[in-house]
Formats: structure tokens, sequence, C-alpha cells
């Protein structure tokens, strides 16, 4: 090697700016001191609080004002299915609801270093987020992959999908919005089916049996790889959200 020539390795991933989940702050560091925020992508929502005002977050609603489709993922994980499917469809502003942080910090990588433009996450309840900050009837469709189908008797409180759930789905999907659930459990996958059935405000969109085999095209997940290298049987439903007039109809 010639004298006097400087040698430098350079890590690629510092050449590229690569974020790491770690990087990401906390937001909240205190009980008392704790209140939403909107910071580099990510909304965050404090558990039990009460004093929710949207108009504080004047960039926030902009954002989901401007979108003219809007599909929210609940229950998130690492969010490997919202990142892909994100960067597939860039004309569709894409929102991860996910309340715990160190998976937020996962989604948020996979944003930054995907560049992903369409994807806002909310660190926080769902609940919250629909009640307090999402305009009604304003969103295309719902997805909730592989929730945790708490399978003991005593742990049925737990499951997300249940009757009290759908009102709050109801008011913001839009008109013919629909929601999708992936699931491997057969029993939770007839619990939710029969769920839906008590509502006049939903339809099930396979009503044969009440569910198709999740395929190829719809996108990869951890657990949907780790179910389908285990022999299971990956489900998927779809509920539409029937006409007013319809509902108002049946219930007569």
């Amino acid at each position: 090697m010639p004298q006097g020539v400087e040698v430098r390795v350079f890590s690629w991933a510092t050449f590229q700016n690569i974020m790491k989940p770690k990087d990401l702050p906390f937001t909240i560091r205190g009980f008392e001191s704790r209140a939403p925020s909107y910071s580099d992508g990510v909304f965050t929502i404090p558990s039990f609080y009460d004093n929710h005002d949207k108009e504080k977050f004047p960039e926030l609603k902009k954002r989901i004002d401007a979108a003219k489709t809007i599909h929210v993922e609940i229950c998130s994980g690492n969010g490997e299915w919202i990142a892909d499917r994100a960067q597939k469809n860039p004309q569709i502003l894409y929102i991860a609801v996910e309340k715990k942080f160190m998976r937020v910090r996962k989604i948020w990588s996979k944003m930054k270093n995907n560049d992903l433009k369409n994807l806002l996450i909310v660190s926080g309840m769902g609940e919250d987020f629909f009640d307090h900050y999402l305009d009604k009837h304003c969103v295309d469709e719902v997805f909730i992959n592989f929730p945790d189908p708490w399978p003991k008797k005593r742990h049925a409180k737990h499951r997300i999908i249940k009757k009290s759930f759908l009102m709050p789905i109801h008011s913001i999907l839009k008109k013919e919005g629909r929601i999708t659930i992936t699931t491997d459990s057969p029993e939770y996958s007839e619990e939710i089916i029969e769920v839906f059935k008590t509502s006049s405000d939903f339809e099930n969109i396979y009503p044969e049996a009440g569910y198709v085999i999740l395929d190829e095209t719809y996108g990869g997940s951890y657990f949907r790889r780790l179910w389908s290298e285990m022999g299971r049987v990956n489900k998927l439903m779809t509920f539409q959200k029937m006409d007013t007039n319809v509902c108002a109809a049946l219930k007569t």
C-alpha cells in the first residue's frame, strides 16, 4: 500500500444511517407529567389519561384529513405486515395502533428505514385514539392480524373481539367500510363469527363458511409464519359495515 494513504473502514449501517428501535426515545417519563404528544410520525396517548383535546395537534389532524384512503391496523406488533403494506401502497395512509412501546419502537424503525411517509404510528390504546382523535366515518378498512385468543376460559374477558368492540369500529368506518381479522385458532374464529352475527351493523362477506383460508398475497408476519410452520390453518374473516337504512329496516 502506498505510503501516506489513509484507509478507513465505514460501517454500512452507519453510512445508511439505519435507525434502530432504541433510537426512538421515551416520551412519557412520569405519571404526573404525562401528556399526549406527536413527534416524528408517532402519536403517543398515555394510559389512564382523560384530558384529551385533538385541537392541540393540528399537524396530526391535517395529515389524517388529507388522506383519501385510510387503513388502520389494531395491535400491529413489530410492524412487519403494515410496513410492507404501506411500502406497496403509497396512496393509502396506514395507521398502526400498538399499546406496547417496545413494539412501537420496532414499527418506528421500519418506518424510518423505509422512508414510509404514509405510515402513522399510534402508541396507546385504540379506544382512546378512536374516541378522541379520529373523526367518525373516515376509515376505509380496519385490520386485526392474529389477535391473542386467550384460550383459557378465565382469560376470555381479555379477548379483543367482543360485542362491545363492534360499536367503536362501526363508528370510525366509512359507509361499506370493512374490518378484516386473521387467526389460526379454530375456536376463536368461530367465536368471532358469532360475535359479528349478533350485530345487524355488519355483514360477513363470506357467508357460507364464514371465512376463507389466508393466501400468500395477504402479506407476511411473525405469527403467520409461526403458525404455518406448526401446521395450523390460518383463516381470514371480513365483515362489511352495513348501510344505516338497511340496519334500521332489519331492526324493525
